[in-house]
């Protein structure tokens, strides 16, 4: 599209795909490369070339970004550190609901920070989970939005020998279950990220590790088209 078409488009609302999630979905500035959030490449995989990217008009939360595209606009407002019921304790729910049209989306993806018992702020256990998935749930119906549920992304357990990560991946399995049961009881799309990117790697995980940054857990530029492109393939069946 050319820069007259794309002007002539912006007076069009274009629908909207909002992101709730942590981390490896956030939005990351230059100065914090080489680290990146999937929800900054997920334009490329739903509708090809970047138009804009701006942080949206009034929005308190500096980490937002949007990320225009000919056809959508994604609203990403993923945050670091952030699981479900913090990101709602601190009112990032409404910043979503408030510039949320009915028929727009919103796809959360959570649970790598909800099991952190060391970290009263973020966790939740897990007979709670439901409670703060309702609150999304019943916003977004009373708007007419469309929900995705996504499992989160793996943690690379695979390429290393470090053991630390590997009671934490045991209790996101049990989490992941509980919310696509959550998801399941209301009738809302969930995409198993996690397995769907072992068979799209044919479950060659020693390699997983050129996706990731040190720590295992956070993505690169290439972890983040990785996973950009499962989710995006994932999801086109109900956005388009």
């Amino acid at each position: 599209m050319d820069l007259e078409m794309h002007k002539m488009e912006k007076g069009k609302r274009k629908p909207h795909i909002f992101l709730a999630g942590d981390s490896t979905m956030q939005a990351y500035t230059k100065d914090k490369r080489p680290q990146y959030g999937w929800g900054e490449r997920l334009h490329e995989y739903l509708d090809g070339e970047l138009l804009d990217s701006y942080h949206r008009l009034q929005c308190v939360f500096e980490q937002q970004r949007c990320f225009e595209s000919e056809r959508f606009i994604i609203d990403n407002c993923g945050m670091a550190g952030r699981s479900l019921k913090s990101f709602i304790r601190e009112n990032r729910h409404l910043d979503i609901f408030s510039n949320i049209k009915a028929h727009d989306w919103l796809i959360i993806q959570f649970a790598h920070n909800d099991i952190a018992r060391d970290k009263p702020e973020r966790y939740t256990p897990i007979e709670e989970l439901k409670t703060y998935y309702e609150i999304i749930l019943s916003a977004a119906r009373k708007q007419k939005v469309n929900l995705i549920v996504l499992a989160p992304i793996l943690i690379d357990i695979y390429s290393h020998e470090e053991a630390t990560l590997r009671p934490l991946v045991k209790d996101i399995k049990a989490y992941v279950a509980e919310i696509k049961t959550i998801a399941a009881m209301h009738d809302i799309p969930f995409v198993d990220v996690a397995t769907i990117t072992k068979k799209i790697l044919n479950y060659d995980l020693h390699a997983l590790g050129t996706y990731y940054l040190e720590d295992h857990v956070h993505l690169n530029m290439q972890g983040a088209n990785l996973y950009a492109k499962v989710i995006g393939d994932a999801i086109r069946q109900w956005i388009e």
